[in-house]
């Protein structure tokens, strides 16, 4: 066997002498396949060391988190978009990202701001690109970040994995922090309400900011107004008087009564003042279930509110659906087939219940339940512990249409019509310049309120509509036909409640005057 290697091996070495270019190229082939062996050994070492002192994090889109962190990226490209990067600085930060280099590839979003003016108004805004890494600078450490779409059957979803060199994840927690404390001054004075999604899991979802409601906006009686505000800003301040003695610093709030006699109004008017977020959770969703319900309701943050719209409909749908399942099942099988087209809540009593007050049920938070038939709630529901509060809701008051006229009239100048000026087409700023030297100064006019007596009209207008007759949204509606006409607004008061107060919308007619609809 020796004998035969050996003959083989001599053979092989005159066969390599006999053809030197073959011989050249199994030297390369070798040295090719050292040096893959080399980089595969020093790939496997870097790794696992990186690893080692590499810490990560992700967080997925339908996460609160991705939010704040998209928010906070935006705002690091915008920051640094309008500075003109210098060729040492960009060849240095691709050799050692440091999180200062300005960004160099951005993805472009366009938003129509919705506003009051007459054309809304367009926002461009630079965000990260999705195939670019983004490096942060925070805290004398650089904070890798990678835009990822991972696809997860018939879904795909966006990621966001952070990573650092010789960091903690506690470096993560205090960004994910900052970056939420930058989202929150995005929307300071503006009410913040969010929504329940269940795609890609069970979430709470930000809908777009809206103006706040001030709380003077809302025309109630001065006594409930101010004594809910003293009475959650109190609960507000005593958690650590509910915390020493072992209590749930929790706290709930029943508003019964009328229909459009402001109960929703008023919750959002205390959301703005308060600048706390808004969770509208509805019970009646088809695919809610007592354990949605609970992580909803445990995903929520701390120092919010939470609000459950006409709580005793979806409770009682859930009751009505249980009783007449069997005399409605012959029928639903006839019109429906087997099976309903529209299926309810799921929401069991006990199951809200748990989450309202249960073992695991979250803290810090203010419920808010509204009803306009108080009878129908369960007593389980209205008791000391879920809902400590129950404040009634009635017609409005003389003194509430009073004030309802002064807040809807009030230095609200009566309309005017457009001028040739408003509806002549643009023109240039020399033009504008020279048509205003030309003209002449106009006669002092006389103010608003020196021509309209607004509070003789408020008056007027209060003794013309009974006690206890009508809610505060049915008087805003009527107003709201004579937007800035309050005389004539007082003038066909009576008539409107010898109807019956009717809620009605304007008939346009092609006889009447087009100038009272131009309002």
């Amino acid at each position: 066997m020796r004998n035969l290697l050996a003959t083989l091996s001599i053979q092989i070495q005159g066969f390599l002498v006999a053809y030197p270019v073959l011989q050249d190229g199994l030297k390369l082939t070798a040295v090719a396949l050292g040096w893959q062996m080399v980089q595969a050994f020093w790939k496997f070492v870097s790794g696992s060391l990186m690893s080692e002192f590499t810490s990560t994090a992700s967080v997925q889109e339908h996460d609160m988190a991705y939010q704040w962190l998209l928010h906070f990226l935006t705002l690091h490209v915008r920051d640094h978009t309008e500075e003109k990067p210098t060729f040492w600085a960009v060849l240095l930060g691709a050799i050692w990202p440091s999180g200062n280099k300005t960004p160099t590839h951005v993805a472009v979003q366009t938003r129509w701001m919705k506003g009051y003016g007459e054309m809304d108004e367009a926002h461009v805004l630079f965000r990260p690109s999705s195939e670019t890494p983004q490096y942060i600078h925070f805290k004398g450490k650089t904070i890798k970040i990678r835009s990822v779409q991972i696809s997860e059957g018939m879904e795909a979803h966006q990621w966001f994995f952070m990573s650092t060199f010789l960091g903690s994840t506690a470096l993560f927690k205090d960004f994910i922090a900052a970056a939420r404390m930058y989202y929150n001054n995005k929307d300071r004075g503006q009410l913040r309400i969010l929504l329940p999604d269940r795609l890609g899991g069970l979430c709470w979802r930000n809908t777009d900011p809206r103006p706040a409601r001030r709380w003077d906006s809302v025309i109630l009686p001065k006594c409930m107004k101010d004594n809910l505000l003293y009475d959650v800003m109190e609960f507000l301040r005593e958690e650590k008087f509910y915390r020493e003695r072992g209590q749930p610093w929790r706290r709930g709030y029943m508003l019964y009564g009328l229909p459009g006699t402001g109960k929703s109004s008023m919750i959002a008017a205390l959301a703005s003042t308060l600048d706390v977020d808004l969770y509208n959770l509805s019970l009646s969703a088809s695919w809610m279930d007592d354990s949605a319900l609970t992580t909803l309701i445990n995903d929520m943050s701390g120092r919010s509110i939470l609000l459950m719209e006409d709580i005793d409909c979806a409770l009682r749908d859930r009751e009505e659906d249980k009783d007449s399942t069997n005399d409605s099942n012959e029928k639903d099988k006839k019109q429906n087939g087997t099976k309903k087209e529209r299926e309810k809540s799921r929401v069991t009593l006990s199951g809200l219940l748990n989450a309202l007050d249960g073992v695991a049920a979250s803290e810090g938070r203010l419920l808010f339940c509204t009803t306009n038939h108080l009878d129908r709630i369960d007593p389980a529901i209205k008791r000391a512990g879920r809902c400590d509060v129950l404040i009634e809701f009635k017609h409005t008051t003389k003194e509430q249409i009073r004030e309802l006229f002064l807040h809807f009239y009030a230095s609200r100048p009566p309309s005017i019509p457009p001028t040739p000026e408003d509806t002549s087409p643009e023109i240039s700023d020399e033009k504008k310049l020279l048509l205003s030297t030309l003209a002449l100064t106009p006669p002092p006019t006389p103010s608003y309120e020196e021509t309209i007596n607004i509070s003789e009209l408020a008056d007027k207008f209060a003794a013309d509509i009974p006690v206890d007759s009508t809610t505060s949204s049915a008087l805003q509606g009527y107003m709201m036909r004579y937007k800035r006409r309050p005389v004539e607004a007082v003038a066909g008061v009576k008539a409107w409640v010898e109807a019956g107060f009717p809620q009605l919308p304007v008939t346009v007619s092609y006889e009447r005057d087009m100038e009272t609809l131009s309002e």
